[in-house]
Parts: C-alpha cells; sequence; structure tokens
C-alpha cells in the first residue's frame, strides 16, 4: 500500500479535515478522502466522487435549487450529455412539457432519456414522448436526485445517455 501524505488544517472539498477530537491528518489517494481513523466521521458532510477524466460533464452535486456539474453551478433546468451541456431548458415543471420539449432531447441522438421531474417522481402523458419511444429510445422517468445518480452511473458505463433535469 502506498504511503498516504499528510494535511495538516487544510480543507478537503470545502470541510475541515479535523473536527475537534478528530484524526490529525486526511489523506487524498486516487480522489478519494481517507482518514487515520475511521471514514465513516465525514461520510454525512462529503462529497465523494471519483473524476473519470474521459468524461466530459460529471454530476458533483445537487441541492433544492441547483446542481453542480464538473465544479460549476447551475439553477435552471438543463440537459446533460457526457460530452454536451444545455443549460436553460424551457419546461418549468412537468405540466409544462410539450412535444417539442422531447423532439429537443430526440434530437441529440442518445441511446437513453432520464426525465428528471424535480423533488418528486411525477409522470407526464406518454403522448408527449411517443415520439421518443417509437423511435427506439428508452425514456425514465424518476425524481432529480435520482435521475443524476442514475446518469452518473450509465455516463461511467461509456453509455449514450441524455439527462433531462427539473431543478428541486
Amino acid at each position: 500500500m502506498h504511503a498516504l501524505p499528510k494535511r495538516r488544517n487544510t480543507a478537503v472539498d470545502g470541510f475541515s479535515p479535523r473536527p475537534k477530537g478528530g484524526p490529525s491528518y486526511v489523506a487524498v489517494h486516487d480522489n478519494i478522502c481517507l482518514s487515520e481513523i475511521a471514514i465513516s466521521c465525514y461520510v454525512a458532510a462529503m462529497k465523494i466522487s471519483l473524476a473519470a477524466t474521459h468524461q466530459k460533464f460529471a454530476i458533483r452535486a445537487y441541492e433544492k435549487g441547483q446542481l453542480i456539474i464538473n465544479e460549476q453551478a447551475y439553477r435552471n433546468n438543463l440537459i446533460i450529455m457526457p460530452e454536451q451541456l444545455i443549460p436553460d431548458w424551457r419546461p418549468q415543471s412537468v405540466e409544462s412539457l410539450t412535444v417539442a420539449d422531447f423532439d429537443e432531447l430526440l434530437a441529440l441522438k442518445p441511446g437513453m432519456i432520464i426525465l428528471g421531474t424535480g423533488e418528486r417522481q411525477i409522470f407526464p402523458s406518454a403522448a408527449l414522448y411517443a415520439k421518443v419511444t417509437n423511435a427506439g429510445i428508452g425514456v425514465e422517468i424518476m425524481n432529480t436526485p435520482a435521475a443524476c445518480r442514475t446518469y452518473n452511473i450509465l455516463m461511467s458505463e461509456g453509455r449514450s445517455i441524455a439527462a433531462a433535469l427539473m431543478m428541486l
């Protein structure tokens, strides 16, 4: 095993590496933060993500009102693909979705589309996305946090994926 470098009194991902009574250092190895005592003391506050250089757009975090994609915050609905990001996607809610919104996704030619519908999973009318499914492209509808996680997994597998995400 490699010797892990010591980092004293510095922040990792914006979190203090030494809570009161905590370990004397936090080491970063292969983009995963490790502590001297136990990783569990950091799990609740730390974002753990593996950086893959061959993918361009990865969702690093999500919270009410914003998504962090590659270290940049986005506060509007958007479409994300591994090699393309379309900020400011038009619909403001599931109820305002139109056939044209799904045509925009179809034009991107993904192998699969994930629709993140905000805090709750809300199914739009199947007639809105019938053209997409008739073209042989799968459509999965889920809440936005689940859509973010699913997008990252499928992207890391090298899948042709587009996620249309509505803010929480």
